[in-house]
């Protein structure tokens, strides 16, 4: 677990060193919660589980959890942008008819890495392309339980891929110290995820000239699958909910 929070770690720092050599940049630091909620299939070789879990649901099965943002933006219009997530979390659910009841528990280890590079077109649009590293370890336990003969499957699977991604961001001042923002991508096109896609909505203030806070809504969904039979994984997940975050400008 350790080296997968340090290498995030290293990349994020090494990005923001190498750019704040340069006199013309303006860098923003932002870490952030995000009360995300998940829906969607997991499914390892022939065992397949749903996953519905509110953000009360992840919080209360939920190991540890990390965000941050980087966002650099130079004086002739050049953008670059990275964001980690990782999350430990595990949950269970029990369904059935009858006497015939089917119990899973997934235990997922997630961690989503994003780099992009853009430009800003005018005051208020920059459109970028980047890339999205994802790596999921999965464990899956299911139990059926009822008349004839009961079974269990505890499959697991670490997979990891990358989806290249486009997208544009809006912003709108709203007053000198109030701001919206709107920013959506898609990507993976079959090289990573079969598509995959994001949409946030933010509204930002801006407290004194250092800190900001921002706060709004986001939504991540990713359609991924790879091999075949017993070494079969599918990932067809969305992550959705309210984040609120404070950033430090320099």
């Amino acid at each position: 677990m350790r080296s997968i929070l340090t290498c995030p770690a290293i990349l994020v720092t090494l990005c923001a060193t190498t750019i704040a050599e340069a006199k013309d940049w303006t860098h923003t630091i932002t870490p952030y919660v995000w009360a995300s909620g998940m829906d969607g299939t997991t499914a390892i070789g022939p065992v397949e589980a749903d996953v519905d879990l509110s953000f009360g649901d992840i919080l209360d099965n939920l190991d540890i959890g990390g965000m941050v943002s980087y966002r650099g933006e130079r004086d002739d219009r050049l953008v670059v942008m990275v964001d980690v997530i990782y999350m430990d979390l595990s949950a269970d659910k029990t369904h059935g008819e009858g006497p015939i009841q089917v119990s899973a528990e997934v235990e997922l280890q997630q961690t989503a890495l994003e780099a992009d590079v853009g430009y800003r077109l005018t005051d208020h649009v920059i459109t970028y392309a980047g890339l999205r590293y994802n790596d999921i370890s999965a464990d899956l336990t299911v139990v059926r339980t009822g008349p004839g003969p009961g079974e269990t499957r505890t499959p697991s699977v670490s997979e990891s891929w990358t989806d290249p991604i486009i997208g544009a961001i809006g912003e709108l001042p709203l007053s000198e110290a109030w701001s919206l923002s709107l920013r959506g991508d898609m990507g993976g096109f079959g090289m990573g995820s079969d598509f995959a896609w994001q949409a946030t909505g933010a509204v930002n203030w801006k407290a004194t000239e250092l800190i900001n806070v921002v706060g709004g809504y986001r939504y991540i969904h990713m359609d991924y699958d790879d091999g075949s039979g017993a070494g079969y994984f599918k990932y067809d997940m969305g992550l959705s909910g309210p984040f609120l975050g404070v950033g430090f400008t320099f």
